[in-house]
């Protein structure tokens, strides 16, 4: 890891984040339950966007927060304007604004895991503190691009 970035990742760096809306359903499961809970989750959340009329304006999305040894909590949703009210299962879950240290991964979901240790180093290494909140944005699944982004304390 010469340039701090293996194959298929780029190179780790500090971005400023927009404000923006989502609507997500949370979870906590293991690490191999992650895949199935978010094709589950996201076609909830499309049910209760198209049961308000409200549209996708950017990418899925999952959050996660830091795991606690083989269980994890994260939220599978979309990116939204606003308008949304909160179902049984379906909640908004914002996307602060600030700095976040951002890696993205041109190739297989598989490789997430790997992208994340790299990133997470990264930060670390660079005097950087994770604010606790972490989120995947993906692209086209045809072409699997995932942009990953781990808020960061002020400074």
């Amino acid at each position: 890891m010469s340039n701090g970035a293996p194959s298929g990742f780029g190179m780790p760096e500090i971005v400023m984040i927009s404000p923006s809306i989502t609507a997500v359903e949370w979870g906590e499961m293991s690490f191999a339950e992650i895949p199935q809970f978010q094709r589950e989750a996201r076609a909830r959340v499309d049910t209760a966007l198209a049961a308000q009329s409200i549209e996708k304006i950017g990418p899925e999305v999952t959050f996660s927060l830091p795991p606690s040894g083989e269980r994890i909590r994260i939220a599978a949703g979309s990116t939204i304007a606003g308008g949304f009210r909160a179902t049984d299962h379906v909640t908004v879950q914002e996307i602060p604004g600030g700095r976040a240290g951002h890696l993205r991964l041109e190739g297989p979901y598989t490789q997430l895991p790997n992208a994340w240790r790299a990133l997470m180093a990264w930060v670390v290494e660079h005097g950087h503190e994770p604010a606790g909140l972490s989120w995947e944005a993906y692209g086209d699944p045809a072409v699997p691009i995932t942009d990953l982004y781990a808020l960061l304390t002020s400074r």
